[in-house]
């Protein structure tokens, strides 16, 4: 186990795409060199492929499962769209993203 005060990673994920994270702490569980989970708190900041930001105070990470899970309260901001919810879950893999209780959306229009 590790635990990092205010980390600042880039992720590249095997199929190219990009995540820069930052939090105030994280701890990160390691299975030999590889991360099998990390839990990062307060000002958690994940933007995906340049474009998409994730906001929120915890998420938990876990590799085996290909998952993120955010329990708190949660704001998504795109290009085309902004959501905010209670809950976040997230299957890695399929790039599904589940945002429950409390949700409120915003469909913006397209940038000419």
């Amino acid at each position: 186990k590790a635990e990092i005060t205010k980390p600042n990673l880039h992720v590249t994920r095997e199929n190219g795409d990009t995540v820069h994270l930052t939090a105030e702490r994280a701890e990160l569980s390691m299975s030999g060199t590889q991360l099998s989970s990390a839990e990062l708190f307060d000002n958690v900041v994940a933007v995906y492929k340049g474009d998409t930001t994730v906001t929120t105070s915890r998420a938990i990470y876990n590799e085996l499962q290909g998952t993120v899970v955010i329990p708190v309260p949660v704001q998504l901001d795109s290009p085309m769209f902004s959501l905010s919810g209670n809950r976040l879950f997230a299957k890695l893999d399929s790039q599904e993203i589940f945002v429950t209780n409390g949700v409120t959306s915003t469909i913006k229009p397209r940038k000419k």
